[in-house]
């Protein structure tokens, strides 16, 4: 068979004081893989981080609508609008003011409490519902 032949002959060779003597060739040095090229995968999110994406809409004026929660007294006028550059906290001073200066929890959505010094323009960007910012209020905590 063709192996064994070629087996006999490295046999052989390999008994043949001349090629004992010779040097052997270096090992074939092992070559790195091509580097692979970096390029970004394509992407269906938005490509700009939040700190860089576009302000919301400037507007001048928020309407915010006040709901009472639980035994919280109802406001005769529960629809009012400020100034969108003033903080949240504005919004819960007045509120307390309408309700003699009483302690009140302050949810937007039913759902959480904002921080206090966030803007009212950024919270009616980030939770405005149909075209107001929903505020609920109670006299004792009603959620979260």
């Amino acid at each position: 068979s063709p192996l064994a032949s070629t087996t006999w002959r490295m046999s052989e060779e390999a008994e043949d004081p001349a090629l004992a003597s010779a040097p052997l060739p270096p090992p074939p040095q092992a070559q790195d893989p091509p580097a692979p090229s970096l390029q970004p995968a394509p992407s269906t999110l938005d490509p700009k981080p939040s700190a860089l994406r576009e302000a919301p809409p400037l507007v001048d004026k928020v309407v915010v609508l006040l709901k009472a929660t639980g035994d919280a007294p109802i406001l005769k006028q529960n629809k009012f609008k400020i100034t969108a550059s003033d903080r949240f906290e504005k919004v819960v001073h007045f509120l307390s003011n309408q309700l003699g200066g009483r302690r009140i929890f302050v949810y937007l959505n039913s759902a959480f409490t904002p921080s206090y010094d966030e803007t009212v323009a950024n919270l009616y960007s980030w939770h405005g519902v149909e075209g107001k910012l929903v505020v609920n209020y109670a006299l004792q905590q009603a959620w979260g």
